[in-house]
């Protein structure tokens, strides 16, 4: 877990738009939430969970922005000859779940493709 204070926020989104935080903190793993530094952080603050940062502007915030950017995860969790199912985590690209996809002959999101990037 990376935690960082006094943060633009501009950087994190799509639009580039955004005020400063008072926290930030980027999540490596699920295992993050449960350590007590997080724990402490988020007590009695606000709190705002970014993904990607798509269509999303940000004021000064004076809480924690939790950060899933650095936990991007996507599995094949159904894979029978009528359908495939992926498990995609908050904070997974588009495009980068896209190209996994074409990597893997997957269709279905062919409607995202003008989403920004």
């Amino acid at each position: 877990m990376e935690l960082k204070k006094d943060i633009s926020l501009r950087n994190f989104t799509t639009l580039k738009i955004g005020g400063k935080a008072k926290y930030m903190c980027h999540l490596e793993d699920l295992a993050d939430l449960e350590k007590k530094e997080f724990l402490r952080l988020i007590e009695g603050n606000e709190v705002f969970i970014l993904g990607g940062g798509s269509n999303t502007a940000f004021s000064d915030f004076d809480g924690v922005v939790i950060s899933t950017l650095k936990y991007r995860v996507w599995k094949i969790v159904k894979n029978t000859p009528d359908s495939i199912i992926v498990q995609v985590k908050s904070g997974t690209p588009i495009r980068s779940l896209m190209e996994f996809c074409i990597e893997n002959n997957l269709s279905g999101l062919e409607s995202f493709f003008l989403f920004p990037a």
